[in-house]
């Protein structure tokens, strides 16, 4: 599909000519990938009632979200719409340049394209429209009817359907919002009352074994989120350049002090032991110092090859780069 980009002219002020801002189309389609095989084939059909949301990659923050909702757009302007390239369209129409990430946040459905780990567009947008971000999804199905606060569906309620829940970034927006996204008491929203359910059937700290997108930190590069550990004294910390809503972070070796925490961790969601540190934050939390909780003298790639983190943004979405900084470190 094609768009051309859209300027606005200069303004006068004072006699003044002011230099005109860019602002350009980012768009693309979702469509129900039925076969699975990561391209729009003439028989599948729009997605119209799910979100994508677009973020600035640099600072973290939520510049737009757009619901497609029966969006049919006459792209060409023939006065006609093509059911296989005018359907379904989001349209973010106007986007400044820079770095920006863009993803679907129905987490009720799995993302069949892009094929990648991220499942999202990471986009520089520079002097002409950014096209063709498509993405193909169907529905997540199960053999078995999932209990409230199961999110992936692997029969625990535990940190990981809590992260991906708040990935979705729709906890007390009132948007729409599918079981994985959080709707488990399926009043069609994700919300207080879908935690109380999911507590109610009961919560499993460390269930996460059984399924988790945790991953290993980065040592070196640019990150959205970064680990700091002293080697000297086994300090942990960690800084975000945007706010979270959670985040966990694992020790393979279950190397974690439960004695030495500088952070008080709020029952009945929080987890606290010789494996894990989760959070759920709500309200947003950019910094945490969790203390000399790991054992002083490690190198950071033993401390890359033990460390497992994942979490959300507050805006929804996943933590982006981690990287783990080692300071007093053995060579």
């Amino acid at each position: 599909m094609h768009i051309r980009a859209m300027r606005q002219r200069g303004r006068q002020w004072f006699g003044e000519q002011l230099e005109p801002r860019r602002v350009l189309a980012v768009m693309g389609q979702i469509y129900h990938d039925a076969n699975g095989n990561g391209q729009r084939d003439t028989d599948e059909v729009a997605v119209y009632d799910r979100s994508v949301t677009l973020l600035h990659r640099t600072a973290g923050t939520l510049v737009a979200e757009q619901v497609a909702w029966g969006q049919d757009t006459d792209l060409n302007q023939d006065g006609a719409i093509d059911p296989l390239t005018e359907t379904g369209v989001y349209t973010f129409p106007d986007v400044t340049p820079g770095s920006y990430e863009v993803l679907f946040t129905d987490f009720s459905y799995e993302v069949t394209a892009p094929n990648d780990v991220d499942q999202s567009y990471r986009i520089e947008v520079t002097d002409a429209p950014v096209t063709d971000l498509d993405f193909g999804v169907r529905p997540v199905t199960s053999n078995f009817e999932p209990e409230a606060g199961d999110s992936n569906v692997d029969g625990y309620f535990d940190e990981a359907d809590l992260i991906m829940a708040y990935k979705s970034g729709k906890y007390e927006t009132g948007q729409p919002a599918g079981f994985g996204e959080g709707n488990w008491n399926l009043d069609d929203e994700f919300n207080s009352g879908d935690l109380v359910a999911g507590f109610k059937r009961g919560y499993a700290p460390g269930g996460s074994n059984a399924q988790n997108e945790l991953q290993a930190p980065t040592t070196s590069g640019q990150a959205d989120v970064v680990l700091t550990y002293d080697g000297s004294t086994g300090q942990l910390a960690f800084s975000s350049e945007y706010p979270l809503s959670s985040i966990h972070v694992r020790s393979k070796s279950a190397s974690m002090s439960t004695e030495a925490d500088m952070f008080v961790f709020v029952p009945p969601f929080d987890i606290h032991d010789t494996s894990n540190r989760f959070l759920l934050k709500t309200a947003g939390i950019t910094s945490v110092d969790y203390g000399n909780i790991l054992p002083p003298g490690l190198t950071s790639q033993q401390l890359a090859d033990d460390l497992l983190v994942d979490g959300s943004r507050q805006v929804g979405g996943d933590l982006g780069v981690v990287r783990v900084d080692c300071t007093n470190c053995l060579p």
